[in-house]
């Protein structure tokens, strides 16, 4: 009963969530009700000795009549399964401003029945729900996943004794989910987990299964037996592809592609990260057609769960970790490339002036490496003849393979590579190069070998969509 000296518009702060398995909800009902006076105190001291009459029953029963008291932690188990079942009523209403008016109105016994009824139903659904994910289960081979669901889950429902452990999960989950507080507790729970399995597997299967395969394979040499979610790897990679302008179903992530994401997230504040994930999330939904579903809530929960994985990764230089290369894969994926916004032109002349006033080299590069330069207004800089040629080698060993590969990609007939290294015939082109450039070709011809094939096959990759 809601308290009459409360004003009719006043909204009464509720404090019950309904994530709370169905055995503490049924308590917290009873608690807050008590609390904000909105269960009655002579309602509360019927809802104890109902209780007791309920307990002294269901003894009864699990003795077979022979005793009403039972040892210490049977008597406990079954109080929670009386818990759980009436509070997995509870929990369905529409309020628990409901669930008060009910407490008051009905008899535990028959709040408790009617959940005992509610968990019969979910228990036959559940168990079709089951059987219908078997049939459509696919063929990875990871051990953890398959014995879930073909052994360990089907054993809770030959094992779930809603009369006296209602509360409890048996069987075997290993496989781990996505998103999975683990909170809930009996066949809440088991629900709450196969749905869950269902839009996992749902997602994955907008990627053909060999390409799902390559990836399981390519995370870990001892991916049979190890405890991972199949899901976030597959969603990991999709995002890592919007990321970087590629259709979402594309999984290959190439060792390319994730220096090419460091350097593109290197210099971002976690904030800026974050919201090119969620942005890429976007895309995603919207490519896979899935926006406004339940699948589209999941992923936004585990991007949300991934965003801090990323910002550690790129933090800590470990992407491989997080976005993995599939196995037997050699795809040749265009890595596309957004420049920065070029600096304004007077304070990018600024710049230059000032790097042409220092005498020593190392002056220069700090001054290069601290300002927040687009790569168009690197190659404007080296174009404007600031750095003398005896300067070069140190200039461009101390920037990355990313920016070596994109300057390369910027030199002419740069599609003809062996072209350029060290022939005759470069001297064609001669009108078109500027003084950086043969100092650079000469830079890259005395890199290792792997070194400078690993910059070229990087720069075959890039596609640059604005002009250097």
């Amino acid at each position: 009963m809601i308290n009459r000296n409360e004003p009719a518009d006043r909204k009464i702060p509720l404090h019950i969530s309904q994530k709370l398995d169905a055995s503490t909800y049924f308590q917290e009902i009873i608690k807050e009700g008590a609390r904000l006076s909105l269960i009655p105190s002579e309602t509360l001291e019927k809802l104890q000795s109902q209780i007791l009459t309920l307990l002294s029953a269901a003894f009864n029963r699990y003795t077979g009549g022979f005793s009403s008291s039972v040892p210490l932690e049977t008597g406990q188990r079954i109080q929670q399964s009386i818990f759980f079942t009436t509070g997995y009523y509870l929990k369905r209403l529409s309020s628990p401003e409901e669930a008060f008016i009910l407490l008051e109105t009905c008899t535990l016994d028959e709040l408790y029945q009617k959940g005992k009824k509610r968990i019969a139903e979910d228990f036959l659904n559940t168990k079709a729900l089951l059987a219908s994910i078997q049939k459509k289960l696919p063929s990875f081979d990871v051990l953890a996943y398959n014995d879930t669901l073909k052994e360990g889950i089907p054993l809770f429902f030959a094992a779930y004794d809603a009369d006296y452990g209602a509360h409890e999960i048996p069987g075997s989950i290993d496989y781990p989910l996505s998103n999975d507080p683990m909170i809930l507790t009996g066949l809440e729970y088991i629900m709450d987990y196969l749905r869950k399995f269902q839009l996992e597997n749902l997602f994955c299967s907008y990627y053909p299964s060999e390409t799902v395969l390559a990836l399981i394979r390519g995370s870990d040499p001892m991916y049979r037996e190890q405890l991972f979610n199949i899901f976030d790897l597959v969603l990991a990679n999709s995002l890592a592809s919007a990321l970087m302008g590629r259709s979402a179903l594309n999984l290959y992530i190439s060792d390319y592609d994730q220096r090419f994401l460091q350097y593109e997230l290197g210099s971002q504040s976690r904030d800026q990260i974050e919201l090119l994930a969620d942005q890429a999330g976007c895309r995603m939904c919207v490519e896979l057609s899935i926006a406004g579903t339940n699948l589209e809530h999941y992923i936004r929960a585990s991007i949300r769960k991934l965003k801090g994985r990323l910002w550690h990764a790129v933090h800590t230089d470990s992407l491989p970790l997080l976005f993995p290369s599939s196995k037997d894969e050699d795809e040749l994926n265009t890595i596309l490339f957004r420049d920065k916004d070029h600096m304004d032109h007077a304070v990018l002349r600024a710049l230059y002036n000032e790097i042409l006033s220092c005498r020593h080299l190392s002056d220069k590069l700090i001054l290069l490496r601290n300002a927040p330069l687009s790569m168009r207004d690197l190659t404007d800089l080296l174009d404007s003849e600031c750095f003398f040629e005896d300067e070069y080698a140190s200039l461009f060993s101390s920037l990355n393979e990313v920016e070596l590969a994109l300057l390369l990609k910027t030199l002419p007939h740069s599609a003809d590579l062996p072209s350029l290294y060290g022939r005759a015939a470069i001297r064609d082109e001669y009108e078109k190069l500027r003084q950086w450039h043969l100092p650079f070709l000469s830079y890259l011809d005395g890199l290792e070998l792997k070194d400078r094939n690993r910059i070229e096959a990087f720069s075959e990759r890039l596609e640059i969509s604005q002009v250097l």
